[in-house]
């Protein structure tokens, strides 16, 4: 019984890693994407445009804080972290197909 709760807690643990690693990689993904739009606008407004991408994700924490919350109350820890992942694979799928269809459109 122990080795079986140990490889629980290792699986748990794996997945609570990649989840962060997720959060981690679409926020510093920020930066690089605003310095492209700082470029792409110029002007006055280019500092501004820049910090979007930034301002943006964190406000999704803000919007989506109260909904998680209440996810977490309903279906737990574990199906929330799954839920989570789940949703960050199709964006990433998402984005994935639609610079593979704007590459094909040039």
């Amino acid at each position: 019984m122990s080795n079986t709760k140990q490889n629980g807690s290792i699986i748990a643990i794996i997945t609570m890693m990649f989840l962060y690693a997720m959060i981690s990689f679409v926020t510093n993904l920020a930066a690089p994407i605003g310095v492209i739009w700082k470029n792409a606008f110029g002007g006055a407004s280019a500092n501004t445009v820049g910090m979007l991408g930034n301002a943006m994700n964190f406000l999704a924490y803000a919007f989506m804080g109260i909904p998680a919350g209440k996810m977490l109350s309903r279906v737990g820890y574990k199906r929330t972290a799954l839920i989570g992942i789940a949703v960050g694979f199709f964006g990433v799928l998402t984005q994935f197909c639609s610079g593979f269809l704007s590459k094909q459109k040039l």
